[in-house]
């Protein structure tokens, strides 16, 4: 019975360890890159008009990052622009 308790210990702690490590990756990944949506409830411009909304998208681009940035202006013009950057330092 005892070699059958070692056996099913060491598979938990061979689990335990997968999950940590898997862990410790999912947290190693950029905090930056996700999508951002302005709260303009939250926001203050002095002076200007607040835009009605605002989405920046970050994305990993192969050794740099892709930034898009949706949005609707105060009079209810939409832009869009889009940067690609080579030189993004982690």
């Amino acid at each position: 019975m005892y070699p059958l308790l070692r056996r099913l210990n060491l598979a938990a702690a061979l689990v335990a360890g997968a999950v940590f490590a898997v862990s410790l990756t999912a947290q190693a990944t950029d905090p930056l890159i996700g999508t951002w949506k302005l709260n303009v409830a939250r926001s203050k411009y002095t002076p200007g008009p607040v835009p009605k909304s605002q989405t920046v998208k970050f994305e990993s681009s192969g050794q740099g990052v892709k930034v898009t940035v949706d949005g609707v202006n105060a009079n209810g013009t939409g832009r869009r622009v889009v940067l690609n950057s080579s030189a993004y330092a982690k």
